[in-house]
């Protein structure tokens, strides 16, 4: 990712955090992962602690932001008795870089002032003996640069002979003729042989196969056979599915319960801190309709008897 810190400017939590996880979770199937950035503090610290390799050019100190982040970068390479981390950073010139990388066992070596050898490669497409010479010179070299056209399993099972191993070069570009022709003639004799009317086997059975009857029994037996097992496996996989729903009944129950579990505990919480009393305005129309009601029951009892009293 070049220019990482416009990667990770305004970026939403949520990204962010998606592409902390895919950082991590990359890094364990063998996927090199690289930021370049202008300045360490771009890059947020879950991501830039799952970095093992740091090369760091040069930092102009000029802000006390600036500073922060020499002093940062600095911190963050194992230290190097013999070198002055943060002074270093400022001094590196062009193509000075510090550089601290894994070894073989997976540690952060400690950090090295060193020049950055530039790039030798070439971008132009490879020419025909340039090709050859990497082809020659691979280790591969023997083995694959020659195609063979083996005898398939198809062939096999037809009975047919293969057709003689045709070899060609890889590094020629094209197939020859005869491997193309054989290919050719194979498929036309097979579709000579799908379009051919196959004889009907009632015909054909009573003259080359005597014991016919005995064959037609071992067919109902197989037949027999099959129809159990097809009945055996309808069985099963309708327990399987009595299973389920029983499972999914429970489960339903479980969350029912820690449904009302949970509820109980709300109405407590609310007792307790006193959202779930009742305020003084609630508490007098309370009082003032139990009065009302005593008042009437007190009418009413009394024009039922009489007013006479016991």
């Amino acid at each position: 990712f070049d220019e990482a810190h416009l990667l990770f400017s305004d970026l939403p939590q949520a990204m962010q955090e998606k592409v902390e996880q895919v950082v991590r979770l990359i890094r364990s199937k063998g996927v090199g992962v690289y930021f370049a950035s202008q300045n360490p503090l771009d890059i947020p610290d879950m991501v830039l602690g799952q970095l093992g390799n740091r090369i760091q050019h040069a930092l102009r100190a000029f802000t006390p932001r600036d500073q922060q982040a020499v002093k940062s970068a600095a911190q963050t390479f194992r230290t190097n008795p013999k070198l002055d981390v943060e002074k270093a950073i400022g001094e590196l010139g062009v193509g000075e870089a510090l550089v601290s990388l894994l070894d073989a066992k997976g540690t952060p070596g400690i950090v090295e002032r060193a020049f950055i050898a530039p790039p030798v490669s070439d971008l132009a497409p490879l020419t025909d003996d340039d090709r050859k010479v990497l082809n020659k010179g691979s280790a591969l070299f023997g083995k694959y640069e020659q195609t063979l056209d083996r005898e398939s399993a198809y062939e096999i099972l037809q009975g047919k002979p293969a057709a003689p191993m045709q070899k060609f070069s890889a590094t020629s570009g094209a197939v020859p003729f005869d491997a193309v022709a054989a290919a050719r003639t194979r498929m036309a004799a097979n579709q000579s042989q799908a379009a051919a009317p196959n004889p009907s086997p009632s015909a054909i059975e009573p003259l080359v196969n005597p014991a016919s009857n005995t064959n037609a029994e071992q067919g109902q037996m197989d037949n027999t056979e099959a129809q159990d097992r097809i009945h055996r496996m309808i069985l099963e996989r309708e327990q399987v599915r009595q299973t389920d729903e029983h499972h999914d009944i429970q489960r339903e129950k479980t969350d029912l319960g820690q449904r009302r579990i949970e509820l109980a505990e709300a109405h407590e919480d609310r007792m307790r801190t006193g959202e779930g009393k009742p305020s003084f305005g609630q508490r007098l129309v309370q009082a003032s309709m139990l009065s009302a009601v005593r008042s009437a029951t007190t009418q009413l009892v009394r024009s039922f008897f009489g007013g006479r009293r016991r």
